[in-house]
């Protein structure tokens, strides 16, 4: 079954941003495991009746007790979030054969995480490696 591209990403800044493109475009490759990760960081555990503790809960973050001059507490709240989803994605992969490796998921390496100019912002610069070597970085 093909997958539909939900997220464009600025090829300079790397800041990714959820729309559909217009036309609608078929997702593979390293697009497909991008957009599986930005889901599963966008996603708040509970909101799946199938998989009711996946997702990142970086969302719930916001206005949540984390001081916002502090980025080392920031840091390590939104580092630990992109580990468990690492997690869950590599376990939903490991079932999957013949699969192209591309889009499957080596390794999620967190380079930044700092407020924005809001409060409730946060920019989140990750680089996300595919099995097959490839690499992309992008900003959330």
């Amino acid at each position: 079954m093909d997958d539909f591209k939900v997220y464009t990403r600025d090829p300079i800044t790397g800041q990714v941003t959820l729309e559909v493109p217009n036309p609608p475009q078929k997702i593979s490759g390293l697009d497909k495991l991008v957009q599986v990760v930005i889901l599963a960081l966008l996603n708040d555990p509970g909101r799946s009746a199938f998989y009711p503790t996946n997702g990142s809960g970086i969302p719930s973050l916001v206005g949540s007790n984390i001081s916002s001059e502090d980025q080392t507490e920031v840091l390590a709240e939104i580092s630990s979030k992109v580990d468990k989803i690492e997690e869950e994605i590599l376990d939903s992969q490991s079932d999957l054969e013949n699969e192209d490796p591309s889009e499957r998921l080596r390794e999620i390496i967190v380079l930044n995480a700092e407020t924005g100019v809001n409060i409730d912002e946060v920019l989140l610069e990750l680089r996300v490696v595919s099995e097959s070597g490839e690499e992309i970085n992008l900003v959330v």
